[in-house]
């Protein structure tokens, strides 16, 4: 076995780009409601009950008359499903007809480009703005100016001190649904074992490791050996290290992708190059990547991703941040993930023709 934490990067720490997480229960404290198992594990400002699905109010109930403008900022808008969320944000914004989205165009996880779009929007006084920090340290001052302005501060899976409210969806539930299905997986293909396994993920951001580590602890129930744990979230890495653990180890069968679809990939490229059957492949992701979704869709090697429903996670970057700014105590918002996989064709389908909308 080899283990390559912290070895197997291509990226700096600082561009990460995770896909974070919250579905389990919320617990509350005297300073507001807490989603558990997520990326976003901090508290909003006031106490309330359980947030209404995203989306699903009218512009009466949310806006109430008034109008608002909100800020959304990810490091990695060159990202698809990034993208799709953003005009998913939108598409709220000009549904309810009262709230102006603002979307911060950074790339490449450029932090000097992202605190210059979050700056000009303290000085216009937007309402709340969102944001998936590149680094929560150094947007911190930001936040104080912001909240010191009455802005309403939230972030999008990476947890900051004092934020009034968070989107995101749950890393734990993600990863027992990954979980369950390759332990059935594995017990109708692999009864008797036979073969390795292995398990991706990014050390760095432990709020995520829920993605991973459940489905490495089914491996290891069933007693297939990891002989890869490894930090990759790239195809590039994915396909690189995949290879090299088929050298090594010849009976690997399974790989986890425990941050993002990418690796999985990857990954899948590796086997298809070594002339696997693909029926003796399982490949799991996570976040549901156009890319991934088409390859589950093929019956290859990618059996499944714990996908995010984008348009509910646009939808809650809206709604949170209104939820926010009237201090209702509703600004903690789950988006649900949902296995994709070949045993529900009709809703496979669903979630790529969300990217055709």
């Amino acid at each position: 076995m080899f283990k390559t934490r912290g070895l197997a990067r291509t990226l700096t720490l600082a561009a990460l780009v995770a896909g974070a997480t919250m579905l389990a229960a919320c617990s509350t404290s005297a300073e507001g409601t807490t989603p558990s198992g997520s990326g976003n594990t901090g508290t909003s400002t006031s106490v309330g009950g359980t947030p209404p699905v995203p989306g699903s109010e009218s512009a009466k109930e949310l806006c109430a008359g008034k109008k608002y403008t909100v800020g959304f900022s990810h490091p990695s808008s060159e990202a698809l499903a990034v993208q799709v969320v953003e005009e998913y944000a939108k598409k709220r914004g000009a549904d309810l007809g009262c709230v102006k989205v603002l979307i911060d165009a950074t790339t490449d996880l450029n932090l000097e480009t992202q605190r210059a779009a979050i700056e000009s929007w303290i000085l216009q006084g937007v309402d709340a703005i969102v944001v998936r920090p590149v680094d929560p340290n150094a947007l911190s001052r930001l936040q104080k100016d912001a909240q010191a302005k009455n802005i309403k501060w939230l972030t999008y899976t990476n947890h900051m001190k004092g934020q009034d409210g968070s989107v995101g969806w749950s890393t734990d539930n993600a990863g027992h649904l990954m979980a369950d299905d390759l332990s059935a997986w594995l017990k109708k293909n692999y009864p008797k074992g036979g073969i390795s396994g292995a398990v991706v993920g990014v050390s760095a951001q432990p709020t995520l490791s829920g993605q991973w580590d459940f489905p490495k602890k089914s491996l290891t129930s069933a007693g297939i050996p990891v002989v890869l744990d490894a930090d990759c979230w790239t195809q590039e890495c994915g396909l690189n290290l995949t290879e090299t653990a088929l050298q090594e180890h010849p009976d690997l069968r399974v790989f986890i992708a425990g941050s993002t679809d990418d690796a999985g990939i990857g990954a899948a490229k590796a086997f298809a190059n070594a002339g696997i059957d693909p029926s003796k492949v399982y490949i799991g992701g996570m976040d549901g990547s156009q890319q991934a979704l088409a390859e589950i869709q093929k019956g290859s090697y990618y059996k499944t991703t714990a996908a995010i429903k984008l348009d509910l996670l646009g939808y809650s970057i809206v709604d949170a941040a209104i939820h926010a700014v009237k201090q209702d105590g509703l600004s903690n918002m789950v988006t649900p993930n949902e296995l994709a996989s070949l045993a529900d064709p009709a809703a496979l389908q669903g979630l790529i023709d969300v990217y055709k909308k």
